[in-house]
């Protein structure tokens, strides 16, 4: 059997929901938010991070951050989850869908270079299953057409 995806949940894993569902109340609220948040900022390097409770929240953030507004086309591979396409239309953007790649099943090279015009502020590239699509080549067109990834 191959799996697609699986959680790997351990005694401390345990432990912790145990103590945040015991104990995470009042000033405790945030305790495995604050955590978590700090623990990824020393990870990640950055100066800021902001903590989300799901991928489309971050996606929504990401797409006003970038000022994405009514008109604006955001491409997304049409093989993904709704969390993908669904913050697009919260700011009256257009979700743009392309085809993806019959070995990857993320998203096509040959089918995004067609679908990029002048509306086109954002691309949401999307590993799946496992795969990724060809970074190297996603990235050479996001940045020779201006494109936020």
């Amino acid at each position: 059997m191959i799996r697609a995806a699986s959680p790997s949940i351990s005694a401390l894993e345990k432990k912790y929901v145990q103590d945040a569902l015991v104990n995470g109340w009042g000033k405790n609220m945030n305790k495995y938010i604050d955590l978590f948040s700090n623990n990824f900022k020393k990870y990640s390097g950055k100066k800021y991070v902001l903590t989300t409770q799901s991928c489309t929240s971050a996606i929504h953030l990401a797409l006003h951050a970038l000022n994405v507004k009514k008109g604006d086309e955001i491409i997304v591979p049409d093989l993904t989850w709704v969390a993908s396409a669904s913050p697009i239309t919260y700011l009256e953007a257009k979700p743009v869908f392309v085809d993806v790649d019959k070995e990857s099943l993320c998203l096509s090279v040959e089918s995004l270079k067609k679908k990029i015009n002048k509306k086109t502020k954002a691309l949401i590239a999307v590993d799946l299953m496992g795969n990724m699509p060809d970074w190297d080549e996603v990235i050479k067109i996001c940045k020779k057409k201006k494109l936020r990834l």
